[in-house]
């Protein structure tokens, strides 16, 4: 995993990313799937007490923010397999910084559900 903590860094995860609603990926498909969090720990996919889903991003990645270190959000990608699915953490994020909020606000004005996730945040 990868820590986010330029313009560079949010240009190389999230360029040209359309956020969307956290339930846009519909993942209650993958059961009890789950992903390494950044707090080192294994959380599931469908499982908001130890991990909030935050945004959806086009086609299969989602941004969870964790419940046990608030301080951290792990971006992950899902890959759905032949025979399993598997997820793979791409980067951690420290929600602390307002450097994220503001890059993810300028993108999610770009998008056209950006009235719907504005109510998330307000």
């Amino acid at each position: 995993m990868k820590f986010i903590e330029t313009e560079e860094d949010f240009d190389f995860f999230f360029n040209n990313a359309k956020f969307q609603l956290p339930d846009y990926l519909k993942l209650e498909k993958f059961g009890e799937l789950a992903f390494n969090c950044a707090c080192g720990e294994l959380h599931s996919l469908n499982d908001e007490f130890y991990a909030k889903k935050l945004f959806a991003v086009e086609p299969n990645k989602i941004l969870y923010g964790c419940a046990k270190r608030n301080e951290l959000l792990t971006f992950i990608e899902i890959n759905k397999g032949i025979i399993n699915d598997e997820t793979k953490s791409l980067a951690v994020i420290r929600a602390d910084s307002d450097f994220w909020y503001e890059y993810c606000m300028d993108s999610i004005k770009k998008n056209k559900t950006y009235s719907n996730i504005k109510k998330l945040l307000e």
